[in-house]
């Protein structure tokens, strides 16, 4: 490194730096106000006593000339490094221009002119001129991450990297976007959505993204009901009350335990677990825990059982609307005549009449359509032979 690369660093002036000394060390010779080397080279072996500049990397301070340990033989060439006088009290650098290799304090020189071997001597800021340092990635300036590929960890700065490249403490550093691998971050932030997307779609909470806080089921963060209602992915947000029960399918009720109501699909939970709004979602069968159904759906018949069997009613059932004596749904002469049950479904036309026992006549019951004979006897009871068919009902 050229001694002029340094100048800023130590606050030295060109007016410090007016004529300065290329040789062993000393007191200035009688040429140091000669003229200015063209090539680097000087001292008294020059046909022209050239001097050294800030051009060349010599340095100079008030009235007394900085030598260089290393200088070569015959005043050799400006840009040999200077290595300086270990430091006798730890402090290095500017003003005093000690270096701390073989101080005996550290061989590092820190920032704030120190020697010592700690991160905080060799690390940010350590000033090589002055002793060695340790390959730094930390920042100086404030930015990092994919801007510079520096850390802010130990940086003064603020130990987060912002999304935009910046170290800081605040949320904006710490939250969101913090890159991990530049510094430290908040307990989750790697995880939170810079982008809007969240859920299946890439593994990101909505929670404190700025989008929005719930994750919609297409994988998108926002506030509306799409974001926060029916579909919105729990795991990467907040969403609504009861928004996790809904479905996103179209299936629902003890198939898996989800609701119709605001799914978008219908409101009824049909006995096969499916949501819709027709008479077959939304009557027999129909789920009530799991959306809405018509009125008395809960007593329609789900399996083709009825009447006083079950209190079920065939009307609506899918069965056929009769329930027979034996309570059965359909829509067989056996089922909508002789002994249909009107109270849990509908019958023929006089079917109320028609003897289910075999008894007839004398309780106003007819044998016709019966089931026992079309003839009721003089006994009352149905059959079909002479003492039935003969004198009688």
């Amino acid at each position: 490194m050229r001694f002029s690369s340094v100048t800023t660093l130590l606050g030295i002036t060109t007016a410090h730096l007016a004529g300065v000394l290329c040789q062993s060390p000393g007191d200035p010779p009688p040429w140091h106000n000669g003229a200015i080397t063209e090539d680097g080279s000087c001292g008294p072996d020059m046909s022209d006593d050239w001097v050294c500049t800030p051009t060349w990397g010599a340095l100079s301070w008030g009235s007394s000339s900085l030598t260089k340990k290393n200088s070569q033989q015959g005043y050799g060439n400006c840009n040999v490094p200077w290595t300086g006088v270990p430091s006798p009290d730890g402090s290095c650098g500017y003003p005093n221009l000690y270096n701390c290799t073989n101080s005996g304090f550290g061989s590092c020189c820190s920032a704030t002119n120190w020697c010592g071997d700690s991160s905080a001597h060799c690390g940010a800021g350590c000033q090589s001129l002055f002793g060695t340092c340790t390959e730094s990635n930390v920042s100086t300036d404030g930015e990092c991450g994919t801007r510079n590929g520096k850390t802010c960890a130990g940086s003064g700065f603020g130990d987060c990297c912002s999304p935009a490249g910046f170290c800081g403490g605040t949320t904006t550093h710490c939250g969101a976007g913090c890159q991990y691998g530049f510094g430290t971050c908040s307990s989750g932030s790697g995880s939170i959505s810079t982008d809007g997307e969240c859920g299946t779609r890439n593994g990101k909470t909505c929670a404190g993204s700025g989008f929005g806080d719930c994750c919609s089921t297409a994988g998108f963060c926002g506030g509306t009901t799409t974001h926060c209602g029916a579909g919105c992915q729990s795991g990467f947000g907040t969403c609504s009350g009861g928004s996790g029960t809904i479905s996103t399918d179209g299936r629902c009720g003890t198939f898996n335990s989800k609701t119709c109501t605001g799914s978008g699909f219908g409101t009824c939970c049909s006995a096969g677990g499916y949501c819709g709004s027709t008479n077959d979602h939304c009557q027999a069968g129909c789920q009530a825990s799991f959306g809405t159904c018509s009125s008395g759906s809960g007593t329609i018949s789900t399996d083709g059982r009825c009447g006083t069997f079950n209190g079920k009613t065939c009307t609506g059932s899918g069965f056929g609307n009769c329930c027979s004596s034996g309570g059965y749904c359909g829509s067989a002469n056996d089922h909508c005549q002789a002994g249909c049950q009107a109270s849990f479904g509908t019958c023929s036309g006089g079917s109320g009449t028609i003897s289910t026992d075999g008894k007839c006549g004398l309780n106003g019951k007819t044998c016709v359509g019966s089931g026992f004979g079309n003839c009721c006897s003089a006994t009352g009871n149905c059959g079909a032979t002479a003492n039935h068919c003969g004198q009688g009902w």
